[in-house]
């Protein structure tokens, strides 16, 4: 009997201390959840199994949730690190934000220090160490950047090599990712790349654009075949030097503009000069006659072979004072009928003539024809001029501008659709997104035909490829990610916030609840309450997803009631404290006798998610006590263990009647 006592009493013992009060105070405005210990600096949250469990210095305001998170931190104040095992591991670092698996986990064998970084998605600065002023957005962002600072990337493995450069700046997925050590470099656009893992001062702009060299800028791919600028002829283009095709152009302005009032082909023209000359190899009396071709004109002509100025000079000398032509430069064949063509409407010395066209202003028209218009290569000198400027770049340089339709667009560009008027990426094809929804910002990718990709909802913000941002000031960022609800936030991949004021973070993850966070990945909570302005309290409000694409589960919930579900062992280091004051209760009833009923229960030993365990049923309870077991969405039941403490404690007490009743009894045999 006495052994029997004995293990009822350290039964309802273990029952009494194996329960959690969500946000346990520690008397210094620390609230830890699910947590085996934590430090000794002031103002901390903590939840999660080992969050903050080794951050033992003075560090202060910071916050730590989900497993291992901030796990080995020290001296580091106002950080927030949510996600499992991110922000692992920091020393004297302040006001950075780690959100993702593994975000800032500080894997490069050195604690991290550097300040005011930000980092979103999973393995997300994966190796930071001392590296500052960084943020990064998206699954293995900056995943290996350890001493790199100032840099900014947004996107799936966005910048995933840089490790100590600086002043970079990257948008899109696995743009910069060949950046190690480089510094002040620009890559907009999916798989934008720089030419070397050092560069210096490269733009990027557009899919899959690379890097020429150091101090340059390149607008799209090799399949980019046209860059438009305005269609207007007023538009100027400024450059050092210009090449057409594989030849440089070396021409001067003052060459090219030899052919100001050409009106149509050269070929054509010379041509049909020369109909105005008779086959005979003889000079048409008619064309002398009426004044269409003087003396002076024919003198300039005969052996062309030098300085066009100093041969007319010389052959001014033939011409005898008398206005006349000299009959033996015509009759020897000196000068050929394709010369006289030359000088038809020469009115006076030709260089004079070239000199005046070379201060002509206007617009130089080149008519559209089978023959290029070709300059032979420059110096680095002479070359082609625009408003002063030599045009040094290439032909292939240059061919990067084609497809610009607006005047300085570069990157984003005014978008108009459905009476709705928003901004988009210049590059991006309006077929293969929704109708752009009003004041939104779609910085999104698609490749192809879709009438719901972008940024479709009025305020909304779209980024990363095949993201939608339908709901009224939504925000969807990522690989195809959704936000659908008004002023929901979804990230990462996959993930879906359809809730009004909801946020999905991870992977595949829903939040279909208003006002519902979940993180994590395929998580299996959720209802359908989008439309209400104010939650459900049966509803989720924190959601931590464990599941696959098969299996759906969550690792961690939170009701708007307060209820609280873990999907495992539940580890406590200090003690477990359970509101129970009689005020707060109504209906008190004694339970009277409960003996009979435990002794239809049946402890058991059995194997649960690979461990070893002793308990109880819950189909045994709910035959006896109903009460004390519930069912979850899947139709699974659980066991109120805390319940079952004033069970044992009126089993104990009618066990105690009996034994007294039957000391009493002893005693009066005894007397006889």
């Amino acid at each position: 009997m006495k052994k029997l006592l004995t293990l009822l009493f350290l039964f309802s013992f273990l029952f009494t201390y194996s329960q959690v009060r969500i946000g346990s105070y520690d008397g210094d405005s620390h609230a830890v959840v699910y947590n085996n210990g934590w430090g000794d600096g002031d103002s901390y949250i903590h939840i999660g199994n080992n969050a903050g469990v080794d951050a033992n210095s003075t560090g202060t305001y910071f916050t730590n949730i989900g497993y291992a998170a901030g796990r080995y931190n020290s001296s580091m104040n106002f950080n927030v690190h949510l996600g499992y095992a991110a922000g692992n591991r920091g020393t004297e670092a302040i006001k950075n934000v780690a959100i993702g698996a593994y975000a800032m986990y500080a894997d490069s064998g050195s604690n991290m220090t550097g300040d005011n970084s930000t980092s979103v998605g999973h393995e997300s600065m994966y190796n930071i160490s001392s590296g500052y002023n960084n943020s990064g957005l998206g699954y293995q962002s900056f995943y290996n950047l350890t001493t790199g600072y100032n840099n900014t990337a947004l996107g799936y493995q966005s910048l995933y090599n840089l490790n100590n450069g600086y002043g970079n700046l990257a948008v899109g997925l696995q743009s910069g990712d060949n950046l190690i050590s480089g510094t002040y470099n620009t890559f907009l656009g999916l798989g934008t790349d720089a030419s070397s893992t050092s560069a210096i001062n490269q733009t990027m702009i557009g899919y899959a654009a690379d890097g020429q060299a150091n101090n340059s800028v390149t607008l799209g791919n090799s399949d980019v075949t046209a860059v438009y600028m305005a269609e207007d002829s007023g538009a100027t283009v400024y450059a050092a030097g210009l090449n057409l095709g594989s030849t440089a152009v070396t021409s001067t302005a003052a060459e090219l503009n030899y052919v100001d009032g050409v009106t149509s082909n050269v070929q054509t023209q010379l041509d049909a000069k020369q109909t105005t000359i008779s086959a005979s190899n003889r000079i048409n009396a008619n064309l002398i006659n009426d004044g269409n071709i003087s003396n002076t004109e024919f003198g300039y002509l005969n052996g062309l072979s030098s300085d066009i100025q100093t041969q007319l000079d010389a052959k001014n000398a033939t011409i005898n004072s008398g206005n006349r032509l000299d009959a033996d430069l015509i009759n020897d064949g000196s000068i050929s009928n394709t010369e006289f063509n030359y000088l038809n409407g020469v009115t006076s010395a030709i260089q004079t003539q070239l000199d005046s066209k070379l201060s002509t202003t206007g617009t130089i028209t080149v008519a559209d024809g089978s023959n290029d218009f070709d300059i032979a290569s420059h110096d680095g000198t002479n070359g082609l001029k625009l408003a002063g400027s030599l045009v040094t770049s290439t032909a292939a340089e240059i061919n990067l501008l084609d497809g610009v339709t607006t005047v300085g667009s570069g990157i984003l560009s005014s978008a108009t659709e459905s009476s709705n008027t928003g901004v988009r990426l210049s590059t991006s094809n309006a077929s293969n997104h929704g109708d752009i929804g009003s004041n939104a910002v779609d910085l999104s990718y698609s490749a192809s035909s879709s009438s719901s990709y972008g940024a479709t909802g009025d305020y909304s913000i779209a980024m990363g490829y095949g993201s939608t941002a339908s709901g009224i000031r939504s925000f969807a960022g990522g690989l195809y990610t959704v936000a659908s609800g008004g002023g929901s936030f979804a990230f990462h991949s996959g993930t879906t916030a359809s809730g009004t004021n909801s946020t999905a973070l991870g992977r595949v993850t829903v939040a279909s609840d208003y006002a519902s966070t979940v993180i994590g990945q395929y998580n299996s909570s959720g209802s359908s309450a989008t439309s209400a302005n104010s939650f459900s309290t049966s509803a989720p409000a924190f959601v931590i997803g464990n599941g696959t694409s098969g299996s759906l589960s969550d690792a961690f919930k939170v009701m708007f009631n307060g209820d609280a579900t873990v999907s495992n062992d539940l580890t406590v280091s200090g003690d477990v404290v359970i509101s129970s004051d009689a005020r707060l209760k109504s209906n008190i009833v004694s339970l009277g006798s409960t003996l009979p009923k435990l002794l239809q229960i049946d402890g058991k030993s059995y194997e649960m998610k690979g461990k070893q365990k002793i308990g109880v049923l819950a189909q045994e309870i709910q035959e006896v006590f109903p009460e004390l077991v519930s069912e979850d969405d899947n139709e699974m039941l659980a066991v109120n263990y805390q319940g079952l403490v004033p069970v044992l404690i009126n089993a104990l007490k009618e066990q105690q009647s009996e034994i007294d009743r039957l000391k009493e009894q002893e005693k009066r045999i005894k007397r006889f």
